[in-house]
């Protein structure tokens, strides 16, 4: 198949809510190992920052973030052609768009991303955490640390966890200190973030941390932590 049909291919099976299907044609994409299919794929990421949502009752949203999970999929299997395409995306203000690309370059540990991550995180742009968890550049878990401490309704729960699942990445006694402080928080969904996040991590600490949190209050919290 040509990069335009396997491009139809992909958006056809997002909008039928076929995920899987979406992500084998991106993949495919990847796998034509050229240039060509590498930007077919980053013009799309941001063609769909275009869509108009207004009055939109769900529908379209969700054929969205389909056809964005598919190509953000296809761009990390891109690996290293998909740096510079997506280096221009996080070069503007933060976007819908640049916030995915910001995570696939911190997956394919772009490190030249670090500087964008950390000055997105001190917008309070939630989609940059767990990217900066990623590159954990030195300050990554101080500046994680804050977010969390600065985190503020309605987006407070989810700021801490992601905060949470970033220090995971991280996996250092820093951030385990910030981790074991967030098993005590308040909100169970913060501390279901903290529990999460050390699922992920190696080390008896972590272990430790996890049998502490199968007594937690929350059902669903402790679920989680005996799931190690």
């Amino acid at each position: 198949m040509t990069i335009e049909q396997l491009i139809s291919e992909l958006r056809r099976c997002a909008g039928f809510e076929d995920l899987d299907g979406a992500c084998v044609a991106a993949k495919k994409l990847a796998a034509l190992d050229s240039d060509a299919a590498t930007t077919a794929l980053s013009s799309l990421l941001e063609q769909l920052d275009e869509v108009d949502l207004t009055d939109d009752a769900g529908d379209v949203a969700d054929e969205v973030w389909r056809t964005r999970q598919a190509v953000t999929l296809g761009l990390e299997a891109c690996g290293h052609r998909a740096i510079e395409p997506l280096r221009s995306l996080i070069a503007r203000p933060p976007s819908s768009a640049g916030q995915a690309a910001l995570l696939v370059l911190a997956k394919l540990a772009d490190h030249a991303a670090s500087p964008v991550a950390i000055d997105w995180v001190n917008r309070g742009v939630m989609d940059a955490l767990v990217p900066l968890g990623l590159l954990a550049p030195p300050g990554a878990v101080e500046l994680l640390a804050r977010a969390i401490a600065d985190a503020a309704p309605p987006n407070d729960g989810w700021v801490k966890r992601l905060a949470a699942h970033a220090l995971g990445k991280i996996n250092t006694d820093a951030a385990l200190d910030v981790l074991e402080r967030q098993l005590r928080d308040a909100d169970w969904f913060a501390r279901l973030g903290a529990v999460e996040a050390l699922c992920e991590m190696a080390g008896a600490r972590a272990r430790r941390l996890l049998e502490r949190a199968t007594d937690d209050t929350d059902a669903r919290v402790a679920a989680a932590a005996k799931t190690r």
